[in-house]
């Protein structure tokens, strides 16, 4: 018998039989790959522009000069490089700042303060760029700012109002549009307490229309090759500029339209205007603005000079965090102070600090950064970090994560070279939950690399799979360990593993399980499906072997072919040992703030972990492949309905902001991956199925 594929409902199998479509595509898959047809590593195509993420924006307090870690929120008062700066207490208990901010003591439970940071830009203009940009500068390429990779991101130059804004003075080099061209490039204001100059029609509303034609049909009589691009950008730029002019939304920018209570609220001066038009810029559609407090280059008199420069900015820094709050804005809106570099340990002659870029630190808020937290830390004299230091790509790591872009997206530069928006940035992610988790990529098979995961934070020290335990594979397993305890001071190491979690049994995951086990004493998590994969794996390859010989047999795939894909299995059965299993697990199952969900498909056991708003989706959610299925009449739980359905189980579950996969890069707009594997799926069936005959005995498909 033949079966044929009728569009999106049944499979029509002859002699009035007819087959549910998601029965047939639990077959279909795997018999398309026996023939070739479709590839488990086909590439998902991008058929759409990244959309704008609704709601999202940032807003960067910028300390220009270099503010001071002592005399900011790390303060060091037990020791003489601490100078006169006290320290007081915070609303959390055990976290103290430096007494110059009272005001944002009190808001500490919203904020998480960096006191690690470290870079090697010691110059204010080379430092300011790399802050702004994530890259140290360059003759060949101009990099953009972050607030022009924001916009390009969010695609958000299409609105009324500017998508980037920056307010104040005294911005030293740092960035613009950059390569992205002059679309991106901030929209300056000088003051923030007078409305943009020129921001008003001085005409009717028609004879402005009127002008803006006539000036349309002036330039569009030039017929200059090398005019034409500068004609085009001026088009752009008056289009932007009328449609800014025209709109109602630029009561945005008037400060006089808030409460009295509210401005009063913010405090006085420039930095507090500033402060309290980011809000209203944000609230009205602005995706990025940058607010500036110059004259923290405290080289001299730095105990009277920042108590003078804190007093600015305590009171509006601090009213910005609980006005977002109040307005149900703070959860979609990033929140950063910060600076170029921190300043030296040491007191100067002159009473002051002088340039120190090794150690400085910054606060965040907002936009699902954890609250009430402090990372990384100094030795007593604030002279080195000696707990996860923080460099600049891995504060852009942690930038992107919170407003869902995906740092690996590459733009073109003016040099014709491909550039990404992070380059570099260490392999750890902390969820909103506090578990902090780190990435060890390690070569499973040569040229295949495998994640595995360590949680620290989430009960005893956990390893997520382990790699397949052939070739380097332990040995990159090992080194990753090393790195994580050296390189981010975390008092980690193999023996300190308790608990071993395995997402579904495929060697590529497990294979170095019983060599794990042989080194630290941990018990052994894997979902009930797949456990036996792990308990007798010699009777499973048996028993696979004949399956999957069975089936090729019946796919009609070449003998030579046939005895390449069975070798697979005896060569597996040389490397791999048979291992206990402790605890199994299930879907819905809840295990120290883990939460396991039953993804079946790619493997019948396979489970993602969801980590507050981290997902841990193993190999049924990749960046750039789709993982194979194989038949239901090898394995059950597999095939392309199965892995389906896992996919709209995940689409289901809200909350989630990075997938973090058994292979490739992390993912940064989950649900959007899923549409995409979704309509790849659908339009290969499409292509294939109507065409495509199989043979199946009276039984159908299993």
């Amino acid at each position: 018998m033949s079966i044929h594929v009728h569009r999106r409902t049944h499979v029509a199998i002859g002699r009035g039989q007819s087959m549910r479509r998601r029965d047939f595509l639990r077959g279909v898959s795997a018999a398309a790959l026996a023939s070739g047809t479709l590839s488990w590593r086909d590439v998902m195509a991008a058929e759409s522009k990244p959309l704008r993420k609704q709601g999202r924006a940032c807003i960067l307090l910028w300390m220009g000069g270099g503010p001071s870690q002592f005399e900011t929120f790390s303060p060091k008062p037990d020791h003489e490089n601490g100078g006169e700066t006290e320290a007081i207490d915070t609303n959390v208990p055990g976290i103290q700042i430096a007494d110059r901010f009272p005001n944002v003591a009190q808001v500490m439970d919203k904020m998480a303060i960096i006191r690690s940071m470290t870079s090697t830009e010691g110059n204010h203009q080379r430092a300011s760029f790399m802050l702004h940009t994530g890259y140290s500068p360059t003759a060949s390429v101009k990099h953009p700012a972050f607030g022009s990779i924001v916009s390009h991101e969010f695609d958000a130059t299409t609105g009324q109002l500017p998508s980037f804004v920056r307010i104040g003075q005294r911005f030293r080099n740092a960035g613009n549009g950059g390569f992205l061209g002059s679309d991106y490039d901030p929209f300056v204001m000088a003051q923030a307490q007078e409305l943009p100059a020129n921001s008003q029609p001085t005409t009717s509303q028609d004879r402005f229309q009127r002008r803006l034609g006539l000036l349309d049909q002036l330039e569009g009589h030039a017929s200059e090759e090398h005019l034409r691009k500068q004609i085009e950008d001026h088009r752009k730029l008056y289009s932007k500029s009328a449609r800014m002019i025209t709109s109602a939304e630029m009561q945005a920018f008037d400060l006089s339209r808030e409460p009295e209570a509210m401005r009063e609220a913010y405090g006085k001066g420039e930095f507090a205007s500033g402060c309290l038009l980011a809000r209203r810029l944000v609230e009205a559609g602005v995706t990025f603005v940058e607010v500036t407090a110059g004259n923290w280059d405290t080289h001299f008199d730095v105990f009277a000079r920042t108590q003078e420069l804190a007093s600015q900015v305590d009171q509006p820094f601090a009213q910005l965090i609980r006005d977002l709050d109040q307005r149900g804005m703070l959860d979609t809106t990033l929140v950063v102070w910060m600076g170029e570099f921190g300043r030296t340990p040491r007191i100067n002659p002159r009473g002051g600090r002088d340039h120190y870029p090794k150690v400085f630190n910054l606060a965040m808020a907002g936009g699902g950064v954890k609250g009430g937290q402090v990372i990384g830390a100094t030795d007593e004299s604030g002279t080195e970090v000696v707990e996860r230091p923080v460099k600049v790509p891995d504060l852009y790591q942690s930038f992107c994560q919170s407003l869902k872009i995906d740092p690996s997206t590459e733009n073109m530069s003016s040099i014709g070279r491909p550039i990404t928006i992070v380059e570099g940035g260490e392999p750890k992610f902390v969820s909103n939950s506090g578990v902090r988790i780190y990435c060890v990529p390690c070569e499973a098979f040569p040229g295949f690399i495998a994640n595995v995961y360590v949680l620290l934070g989430a009960g005893p020290p956990t390893l997520v799979d382990t790699g397949s335990g052939y070739g380097f594979s332990s040995e990159q397993l090992y080194e990753g360990f090393e790195k994580i305890r050296d390189e981010f001071n975390e008092p980690f190491e193999l023996k300190d593993v308790k608990r071993i979690i395995l997402t579904h049994g495929h060697i590529d995951h497990f294979g170095g399980l019983a060599s794990m086990v042989e080194r630290a004493d941990a018990e052994v998590c894997i979902h009930e499906l797949d456990r036996r994969v792990l308990t007798a794996y010699e009777e499973r390859v048996i028993v696979a072997t004949k399956a999957v010989r069975v089936f090729l047999q019946l796919a009609g795939v070449k003998p030579e072919m046939q005895q390449l894909l069975l070798d697979m299995y005896s060569f597996s059965k040389q490397h791999v040992r048979s291992v206990a299993v402790d605890r199994t697990l299930d879907d819905g199952d809840e295990l120290d703030g883990l939460r396991f969900i039953h993804t079946p498909g790619h493997c019948p056991g396979q489970v993602c972990i969801l980590i507050g708003n981290v997902l841990l989706s193993a190999d049924h959610i990749l960046s750039k492949t789709t993982p194979h299925q194989a038949p239901e009449s090898i394995t059950a739980y597999t095939g392309l309905g199965h892995y389906l359905e896992s996919l709209d189980r995940i689409k289901k579950v809200d909350g989630f902001e990075l997938a973090l996969g058994g292979h490739e890069d992390p993912i940064h707009d989950v649900y959007k991956r899923i549409d995409e594997i979704r309509v790849s799926h659908e339009h290969k069936l499409d292509k294939w199925a109507p065409t495509l005959s199989i043979s199946i005995n009276a039984g159908g498909w299993r």
